[in-house]
């Protein structure tokens, strides 16, 4: 599993986090007996990104930082936007775009000078 990148004690991270697990259980039919497939569920609504402070979005490509707007999240470092779809970031390399002309709206929002 560490070895492949597998997700692991995904339960016990949410639970670290804050996150409420309402349901965590194996499935009742499992593909492969090495692998078996499970659920984590987690409560969306009692957690929050702005109640956490101390998360900071990073940007998946690069690692810097990354400004939360309505609009996208942007990093001030790359220029790279990612955008938010229906109040889903899509926060995945392959949804990257350049858009260095972004700064300047979250910056307005801000009032960063």
């Amino acid at each position: 599993m560490r070895k492949n990148g597998y997700v692991r004690d995904l339960k016990k991270a949410a639970e670290g986090l804050g996150a409420p697990v309402t349901d965590y259980r194996l499935f009742d039919y499992c593909g492969n007996p090495l692998n078996p497939s499970g659920l984590v569920l987690i409560d969306k609504a009692g957690m929050t990104s702005s109640e956490r402070p101390d998360i900071q979005w990073r940007c998946p490509l690069t690692h810097s930082a990354l400004v939360a707007d309505a609009m996208g999240f942007y990093s001030n470092d790359t220029g790279i936007v990612y955008p938010v779809l229906a109040g889903v970031p899509l926060l995945r390399s392959s949804r990257a775009v350049v858009a260095s002309s972004f700064e300047n709206i979250v910056s307005k929002k801000m009032n960063i000078k």
